[in-house]
Parts: structure tokens; sequence; C-alpha cells
């Protein structure tokens, strides 16, 4: 990643270097679809904003924008976010992190 675009949060929760993103995409989850934003990615899971998440331990299928699908499971839920895991973190770790930095992805990235 470039310089200054990782840093570490003091949240127990975060332990993982995150990377403030502004990224669009859809959660394909129990028969629904919907839009939503990410407002932060780490190697193993993203930071969703989106209206009516879906419960704690649903699976499903992020699907992000200029990226394509990832599996997720949600890991916490509210009204207009969840944390999601990544099912697979280290078959989409080096494709996430060079999307992010090559000319198509890094626009949406945000240092924090």
């Amino acid at each position: 990643m470039p310089t200054g675009v990782i840093s570490p949060l003091a949240s127990e929760r975060r332990k993982e270097y995150r990377v403030q993103v502004r990224l669009r995409g859809k959660l394909h989850s129990g028969g629904r679809t919907i839009p939503l934003e990410i407002g932060d990615i780490s190697p193993s899971g993203a930071l969703v904003l989106l209206k009516g998440a879906p419960n704690t331990g649903t699976g499903g299928e992020l699907w992000i924008e200029e990226y394509g699908p990832i599996a997720v499971e949600v890991k916490h839920s509210g009204s207009y976010f969840c944390g999601v895991a990544f099912a697979e973190p280290d078959r989409h770790q080096h494709g996430l992190t060079k999307w992010l930095t090559d000319e198509r992805g890094k626009k949406y990235v945000f240092p924090m």
C-alpha cells in the first residue's frame, strides 16, 4: 500500500490494519440484494454501510463495483452497518491490495 494509506486503529476488535475507502457494491444474502458502501477494509474483512443489515452469522456474497464478488460472513450487525469477515481471506488479500493500489482502485482509498 502507498505510504500513509494504511494505519492501525486502537479498537480491540480491529487488530488488523484497515484502509479507509469509499467503495460501492451490493450484499447478496438470504435472497436479498442490498446496495451498500464500504467504509473501510482490512486483509480479512470490511465495514459495510447499508440499511437493513443481515443478522450476525449470516453468510453471503459481497460484490464490490469494479472488483467483483467475495464470500463473507456477517460478524456484527447494526441498523445501518455490519462488519463482515471474508470467508477465504488469503484468496482475496493479494488481489484486493493490488487493485486498491493500481489506477483502477486507488481513487477509492483515503488516508485515515
